[in-house]
């Protein structure tokens, strides 16, 4: 559940980077398959996070990479959402592959409405 501790940590970066006065309206977060996330676990820790304070009710975007895998029998490279699985050829154990970097590509915010001058 280490989802949790991942979306406060993105909440305390999210609020680095909105400008002030905007509504956050949505994050897109990029993850490699190392990191772990669970997509379900980590919506919900999103709006654990995001509870009681501004960014609460912006959505959350996740684009979680899947696995590399070869295989040394036979060659093959393919991808995968599971790391253990057999190859096509029969061989039980192919190599798994991939990062855990976690990177925030982008924020969704609405600018502020101008206020009107007085007449």
């Amino acid at each position: 559940m280490h989802e949790f501790s991942l979306a406060s940590a993105l909440v305390e970066l999210v609020r680095r980077h909105v400008p002030t006065g905007c509504r956050l309206r949505s994050v897109t977060v990029e993850a490699g398959p190392l990191r772990g996330i669970d997509r379900q676990t980590m919506q919900m820790a999103w709006m654990n996070a995001t509870s009681g304070c501004d960014f609460e009710g912006a959505a959350l975007k996740l684009i979680l990479h899947p696995w590399r895998l070869h295989c040394p029998q036979c060659q093959r490279h393919w991808q995968s959402d599971e790391p253990l699985v057999s190859c096509a050829c029969g061989h039980p154990t192919p190599t798994p592959s991939g990062d855990d970097q976690m990177r925030l590509l982008s924020l969704e915010v609405t600018e502020p409405e101008a206020t009107a001058a007085p007449a």
